[in-house]
């Protein structure tokens, strides 16, 4: 996902937003991070919500505010 946002986005600045409470959206982010920051992106903002959460106006704020070029989603299916 990294390697698709940056080579053809050409992304240089993501936002993550990610699951709390389970591994699977941890793992997930945390390595979309890591790839993404080697490849010299830079995370601009990492967000959080719990599962059930219906109101996303705080994270999506936030995430506005950094005007990221991607924003990557990881959580539980």
């Amino acid at each position: 996902m990294a390697d698709f946002a940056i080579q053809e986005f050409g992304a240089t600045t993501a936002a993550v937003l990610t699951e709390t409470g389970s591994p699977y959206p941890d793992g997930l982010s945390t390595a979309f991070i890591e790839d993404f920051t080697v490849q010299g992106g830079t995370v601009a903002t990492h967000q959080f919500y719990e599962a059930g959460t219906t109101d996303f106006t705080k994270q999506l704020l936030a995430i506005a505010a950094v005007e990221p070029a991607v924003a990557a989603v990881f959580c539980q299916a």
